[in-house]
């Protein structure tokens, strides 16, 4: 077709046929953007945080206490003999095996053996344990009651967001939502096609 026939079949057409098509290629967008705000507070995050620079110099240093383990062995196993052995000796003259009269040696057949060990297992250090612990649960409560709350927000937002099925139009609905700590930015974009 020439540029002729083109004009010639424009000239020809009836202006209500043209007003029809006109009308029928007519399409409406239509962006609706939903802010909800959740009323969440974080205050406890910020008390955790100054907490956090404490417990980790009491867990670098922590308290610990010297566990005196007395035990009487014979004279073979004994380590090391201190003043309680010697103390402990003169007390209980019945671990004495042979006494030397002209040297003034003394020979026993069992001596108290005193073991010294290091122990953490102090009232201040369970504190301590029990109290990060609980921070770890409280933390984990928190993380699942903030998943809950943004998934039923999502939710919400999907039904209040259905269109019905009574409505002539067709809908495309695109929901996008992203949580960030107190407040929710639900976009929605609907584009409405009219289409008769």
């Amino acid at each position: 077709m020439n540029e002729l026939e083109i004009i010639n079949l424009y000239e020809q057409s009836d202006d209500n046929k043209n007003k029809d098509f006109y009308e029928n290629i007519n399409s409406n967008l239509r962006v609706v953007t939903n802010y909800d705000k959740t009323s969440t507070n974080f205050e406890w995050l910020d008390i955790m945080e100054d907490t956090i620079r404490y417990l980790d110099n009491i867990l670098r240093n922590p308290n610990r206490f010297i566990i005196n383990e007395e035990d009487i062995v014979k004279i073979e196993l004994a380590r090391r003999v201190t003043v309680e052995s010697i103390k402990h000796l003169s007390k209980n003259t019945n671990l004495i095996q042979d006494i030397d009269k002209k040297t003034g040696d003394v020979k026993p057949s069992k001596i108290l053996n005193i073991n010294k060990e290091e122990s953490f297992n102090t009232y201040e250090n369970r504190f301590i344990y029990s109290l990060i612990k609980n921070m770890q649960f409280y933390i984990t409560r928190k993380k699942r009651n903030i998943s809950n709350l943004s998934m039923s927000l999502f939710i919400s937002l999907n039904e209040s967001m259905s269109m019905s099925s009574t409505d002539p139009s067709n809908f495309l609905n695109v929901s996008d939502k992203s949580f960030t700590e107190s407040c929710t930015l639900s976009t929605c974009f609907v584009i409405s096609l009219k289409l008769s």
